[in-house]
């Protein structure tokens, strides 16, 4: 069986990659592995690598600093995201919100196919239902 590769693998891994490219050989600092730690990774490997490689391609010193990673992995709290939303007591209406999203993403859409403004998109949207759905009964019955 196939072992899978932990995060400190991949993580020495590209950097050995990416230092054979460059010819240099590098380390990585303490704080800079932290931080590489804490983030949540939603790239997962792909996006570990990005980091790593930037990392490598910037760095002047013998270690890799955390000022040389992307500033949404050095800046990376995930108690600032969590402690900045928070839901009302009655709740959240969830489908309903969904669909709101959903108008405002197909409204947008239509509005850079189209060239246009926003508000035309808007306007069949709110006056139709979703986009897409217009047909000739809906029209007569107005």
């Amino acid at each position: 069986m196939k072992e899978r590769k932990t995060f400190l693998d991949w993580r020495n891994t590209s950097i050995e990659k990416f230092c054979a490219g460059t010819g240099r050989e590098l380390s990585i600092s303490e704080n800079a592995v932290r931080l590489l730690e804490g983030y949540i990774w939603p790239g997962n490997v792909r996006e570990l690598e990005h980091a790593i490689e930037r990392a490598v391609a910037l760095e002047t010193t013998n270690s890799i600093q955390p000022e040389r990673l992307p500033e949404k992995i050095s800046n990376y709290n995930p108690y600032r995201i969590a402690e900045s939303f928070e839901f009302p007591e009655e709740g959240v209406n969830l489908t309903a919100h969904l669909d709101q999203l959903e108008r405002h993403t197909c409204s947008r859409r239509c509005a850079e196919k189209l060239e246009t403004k926003l508000t035309l998109p808007n306007y069949w949207v709110s006056r139709f239902g979703r986009l897409g759905t217009y047909s000739t009964s809906t029209a007569s019955a107005d």
